[in-house]
């Protein structure tokens, strides 16, 4: 049973009985190191007088022993449950911004940051130069950010803003991949007009894909395509920073 209480190895108990106002008492204690509580359970057995029924009082106790450590194992068996958290969904605030994506186990996922970064900003960092950022799908784009970081280096680039940025308690920020930044796009302006996003037609929004030493990806318009073509990159576009949970 998912979530019970669980006890430990039956050998770990041991019995112990005594005797009040006729009646017999059997107790289980865990005897494992450490633990302090111990579940009482009692039962009643007449007091026997005879001397020649002793055998038959003996196992008598040893029954009720018995049933005694049953009614117990029963008992926490049905101990409180767990309950599972409630389902993640896009749109929804978490994990520092606003879920745009979650993966099959619908617990992981993509959030963007509830509001731009900047409204203009390029690429790159003044000069042309090809930075390996070639990812492309969903999951890629930190490591974009990363190279294109450690070619380009300081500066006030979209990347390195992202890269750069500490926000609602989070440090891993980083520029969205081009599939990313279409997921973001699309799942949450397109479809649900929430997240705080530029509108068409100004809203370029810089992706971490590069396209060549001097073009890259960017998000435009609400028309709920992926970028397919690459943009110049001292062009200044929007930036909006995403993490993974």
């Amino acid at each position: 049973m998912s979530g019970a209480k669980r006890l430990p190895p039956l050998n770990n108990y041991v019995a112990a009985s005594s005797s009040e106002a006729g009646a017999r008492a059997s107790r289980f204690r865990d005897s494992a190191a450490g633990q302090q509580e111990e579940i009482t359970i009692l039962i009643r057995i007449p007091a026997i007088q005879n001397p020649n029924r002793m055998k038959k009082s003996q196992n008598i106790r040893s029954l009720a022993s018995i049933i005694a450590l049953a009614m117990l194992l029963l008992t926490a068996g049905c101990g409180e449950q767990e309950t599972d958290p409630a389902p993640l969904s896009i749109g929804q605030t978490y994990a520092g911004g606003i879920i745009f994506y979650l993966d099959e186990t619908k617990k992981h996922g993509l959030v963007c940051a509830p509001t731009d970064q900047s409204t203009a900003l390029p690429w790159w960092n003044g000069s042309h130069v090809v930075t390996g950022a070639f990812g492309s799908d969903i999951g890629t784009g930190q490591s974009n950010t990363q190279m294109i970081v450690a070619v380009q280096g300081d500066g006030n680039y979209a990347a390195k803003i992202c890269d750069d940025l500490t926000l609602n308690g989070y440090s891993d920020w980083y520029l969205p991949s081009k599939s990313e930044c279409f997921s973001m796009y699309f799942n949450l302006k397109t479809m649900k007009n929430i997240g705080n996003f530029a509108e068409p037609p100004s809203s370029k929004y810089w992706s971490s894909t590069e396209a060549s030493y001097n073009l890259a990806y960017s998000q435009y318009g609400n028309d709920g395509y992926e970028p397919t073509g690459g943009y110049y990159k001292d062009s200044a576009y929007y930036v909006r920073a995403v993490r993974a949970f």
